[in-house]
């Protein structure tokens, strides 16, 4: 896997551009996150074998899993190793 590093300057304009106006919330700073590459989705969902679910969501096996992709371990050539961030698609929470 490539690392590309997030676009921090491209998601403070997205949050400007939808703030105060429209205002923001979690799904939209969510799919904001995602479209800058803040997350990153793990390809083959919840694996309870390799991830922590440390938001207490109660992922199962399977289910859409997210990292975080600014972290020293998201630098680690071993995808899935550490704790992630449980969003299910579709989510307004």
């Amino acid at each position: 896997m490539t690392y590309k590093a997030p676009d921090w300057e491209g998601f403070g304009r997205a949050m400007m551009d939808d703030w105060p106006t429209n205002g923001i919330d979690g799904s939209d700073l969510f799919i904001m996150a995602q479209n800058f590459g803040l997350v990153r989705e793990i390809a083959g969902g919840f694996d309870p074998d390799n991830h922590i679910d440390a938001e207490g969501m109660s992922p199962e096996a399977g289910d859409d899993w997210y990292e975080y992709n600014f972290s020293p371990e998201a630098l680690s050539p071993k995808e899935g190793s550490s704790g992630g961030l449980h969003q299910r698609k579709g989510s307004t929470d």
